[in-house]
């Protein structure tokens, strides 16, 4: 109970990516929780939006690379 932050920031299962990164940079965190009506659906990592974000540009470049 000490050492435990209240009031954690999460994201909506809609939460576009651009936003979800931009928290976890502003905040300085490597783990953001997902929720949804039902509570806790995941957490997403700054490693997981950059893996995204790689995927992503190797779509639009034809997967040259």
């Amino acid at each position: 109970r000490d050492v435990m932050v209240r009031g954690v920031p999460a994201a909506a299962l809609d939460t576009p990516a651009s936003e979800v990164e931009r928290t976890l940079r502003r905040l300085r965190l490597h783990h953001l929780p997902v929720v949804g009506e039902r509570g806790l659906l995941g957490v997403v990592s700054l490693g997981d939006v950059a893996r995204f974000h790689a995927a992503r540009e190797r779509a639009t470049s034809g997967g040259a690379g």
